[in-house]
């Protein structure tokens, strides 16, 4: 099978409260159709910016795929492949987490929907309230959203249709974590989103 390999990494502090971190990462291919193995089919540059706060932490992730020598065909893939978080188990809505977005609230009403923006919230032993907000990068948006009672939130822009790309072509994916304390109100995920949508 093939792999994802880092090649290289870069960091810079911005500012004191903004850390960058630029990875290169090679996708390699088997050995097929008498392709030699290994040969490198997409080179990735994926770019993490850090911002700790007092009561939120962003982490925005952007990748950008270019293809190398060969035309690729990417997806359809399982939804929860691509970009997501894993919720440990006390912030899961079978341990009373809750799952929303702006108009909607529990699983069965947002797994599958398109939304802007998606919210799981809980309580850690008896009164520690967080939760972690997901917000697709304008690349990303317009995909539905996959998530489970057991902790899986995830948006994949590859899960409904293949994405072609011929040599050169390149493709870019983004998306912003939002680790907060309170719930998605308490927070303010609504404004945080719009602010997030103004600056991008």
């Amino acid at each position: 099978m093939g792999q994802i390999r880092a090649i290289d990494h870069e960091h810079e502090e911005i500012t004191l409260e903004h850390l960058r971190i630029i990875q290169r990462l090679v996708w390699q291919g088997p050995q097929k159709w008498a392709a030699p193995e290994g040969r490198v089919l997409i080179e990735e540059t994926r770019t993490l910016d850090i911002r700790p706060g007092k009561k939120v932490n962003l982490i925005d992730i952007r990748s950008r795929l270019c293809a190398t020598e060969w035309p690729l065909a990417l997806g359809p893939t399982r939804g929860t492949r691509s970009f997501g978080v894993r919720m440990t188990e006390a912030f899961t809505a079978r341990h009373g987490a809750i799952l929303r977005d702006l108009e909607h609230q529990g699983t069965a009403s947002v797994n599958g929907r398109i939304s802007d923006w998606l919210d799981y919230s809980g309580t850690l032993g008896s009164d520690v309230r967080a939760g972690v907000a997901l917000f697709p990068h304008p690349s990303t948006a317009g995909h539905p959203w996959h998530a489970t009672d057991w902790g899986v939130l995830n948006v994949n822009p590859l899960a409904e249709k293949a994405c072609s790309l011929l040599p050169g072509g390149e493709l870019e994916f983004g998306l912003r974590v939002v680790v907060h304390n309170g719930d998605a109100d308490e927070a303010g995920i609504p404004e945080l989103y719009q602010e997030f949508i103004d600056t991008v």
